[in-house]
């Protein structure tokens, strides 16, 4: 792994440009102060000496939301050994990846488009978070996703 981040707090999606009735397009200030919390908190991750990716990646995301109140408490008590997905909303493919990647563009990566390959998966843990693993395209062959899938469950 080449870098990860652990960003505190409930994942949030990133929502289309809304339009003023003269037709202007404009993206509401709680979208835009959470993308300025995102890059805040990932400036504080980096080293000293980070330059940004210039090379394709392959990101793995873990978008981890709170177990909400109403979940049973035999249900919650298995989270330490096993994953529980998430699978309402938001969407992890557009909504929530839109957001993080916009985020952390000129920060972690020279341009969003640097990155090739994405793996996200929403769970259900504890704290709510987001970790990101950023791996090189040409060390892709040394990824050990077993590990990877492993230490998620281990994590929450």
């Amino acid at each position: 792994m080449d870098l990860c981040i652990k960003i505190l707090g409930k994942p949030k999606s990133k929502q289309s440009f809304r339009f003023t009735m003269s037709g202007r397009r404009y993206q509401p200030k709680s979208i835009k102060d959470e993308e300025i919390r995102i890059a805040s908190e990932v400036r504080t991750q980096l080293p000293g000496d980070f330059i940004p990716f210039d090379e394709p990646l392959f990101a793995w995301v873990e978008y981890t939301f709170e177990v909400p109140k109403s979940f049973p408490k035999k249900i919650v008590s298995k989270l330490k050994d096993h994953i529980l997905f998430k699978t309402t909303k938001p969407d992890v493919t557009d909504n929530l990846n839109k957001g993080l990647f916009d985020a952390m563009n000129k920060i972690v990566y020279r341009d969003d488009s640097v990155v090739s390959a994405i793996f996200a998966i929403k769970m259900h843990g504890i704290e709510a978070s987001t970790t990101v693993k950023f791996f090189r395209l040409s060390e892709l062959n040394k990824i050990d996703f077993k590990n990877l899938i492993k230490s998620s469950a281990e994590e929450l």
